[in-house]
């Protein structure tokens, strides 16, 4: 074969290996290449206003908005990885992003607001939400799912957004949704939870930063173990900070464990809320929060006090400073540490 074939035959992988930019965009399209939004785009009808069926897309929204109605779904991919969606808004619909088995997804610099979820990404692993904002969204602005036990939903990056208003800011919900980063986020105003966490372990919470907090608590960890909390800033919610319980419930994929083991929140800063940190349901039982360390924190001007229910069991609670805060701690568990 002369070189210059081989040449050739290069140019031509290459061409075929790339995704076709595609610029017409009309409601109930189906994507299969790279597309570039002209002008702003509204669907009232069928399932989705636009779903990707090829890997390695682009939806560049182009400062554009895609809106709809409450009973169609934004962006729909299902199966197709590498995708990218960034660069303008999504409104109104039940899910602005719904994903699922769509690995290394990525969502930049896109505002979702006034509609049910934000982003969706379900059974899925390695994808990256960042740099978008959040706005009264009626359930989380990011929901990261695993909905089968031989699925997983593993090393998602949650980054730099912000979210105001949401019932949820961000949650982890199910088995097997391990080892995700929620990172240097700004959630403020959520109705029910900042960060909530449902059997969900090994993932780390860092440098983000929550604000006025509503509902039950600011995180809130249920049956989820091994996970880190550091350098976080909570301030002013009218319920707790932290929240570790074991077997309260909830519609994510669950094992038959009940325990939440080993969580550690060190080095954060409560500032100004109505409670501090609750561990445990109150009842004694197979379910436990055993081996939960609280260390290196700062509690600022705040009204409450850390509570040890009978369930929590092993706790250490060292180094924290408390300043304006009633340091003493209600332990009703056993072999607590402090």
């Amino acid at each position: 074969m002369t070189l210059h074939k081989i040449f050739l035959l290069i140019f031509i992988s290459t061409i075929l290996a790339t995704p076709k930019i595609v610029q017409a965009v009309s409601c109930g399209d189906g994507v299969f290449g790279n597309i570039t939004l002209t002008e702003d785009l509204f669907c009232d009808t069928g399932y989705t206003a636009l779903e990707v069926f090829a890997d390695g897309v682009t939806i560049d929204l182009n400062g554009h908005t895609v809106s709809g109605t409450g009973d169609l779904a934004g962006i729909s991919i299902f199966g197709y990885k590498g995708v990218t969606i960034r660069n303008g808004a999504i409104k109104g619909f039940w899910a602005g992003v719904n994903s699922m088995r769509s690995h290394y997804l990525t969502v930049d610099n896109v505002t979702f607001y006034e509609g049910g979820f934000g982003v969706i990404i379900s059974s899925a692993s390695n994808g990256y939400v960042a740099h978008n904002d959040f706005i009264r969204t009626s359930s989380a602005g990011v929901s990261i799912k695993n909905t089968r036990a031989t699925l997983t939903s593993q090393q998602n990056v949650i980054d730099n957004n912000e979210f105001y208003q949401a019932q949820t800011g961000i949650e982890l919900c199910g088995d097997k949704t391990n080892k995700n980063t929620i990172s240097n986020n700004l959630v403020w105003k959520s109705v029910d939870y900042a960060i909530h966490l449902n059997h969900s372990d090994n993932n780390k919470l860092i440098n983000n930063r929550i604000l006025e907090t509503s509902g039950n608590s600011s995180v809130r960890l249920n049956n989820s173990s091994y996970n880190l909390m550091s350098g976080n800033s909570i301030q002013g919610g009218d319920q707790y900070a932290l929240t570790v319980l074991a077997n309260a419930g909830g519609p994510c994929l669950a094992s038959d464990q009940t325990r939440s083991l080993k969580n550690r929140f060190i080095s954060n800063s409560v500032v100004n809320m109505g409670q501090l940190i609750l561990l445990g349901l109150g009842s004694v039982s197979s379910a436990e929060v055993v081996g939960t360390g609280i260390t290196d924190n700062r509690f600022i001007s705040n009204s409450g006090r850390i509570r040890l229910e009978h369930d929590a069991h092993s706790s250490y609670l060292r180094n924290n400073v408390f300043i304006d805060t009633d340091s003493a701690i209600d332990d009703n568990g056993t072999n607590n540490h402090y």
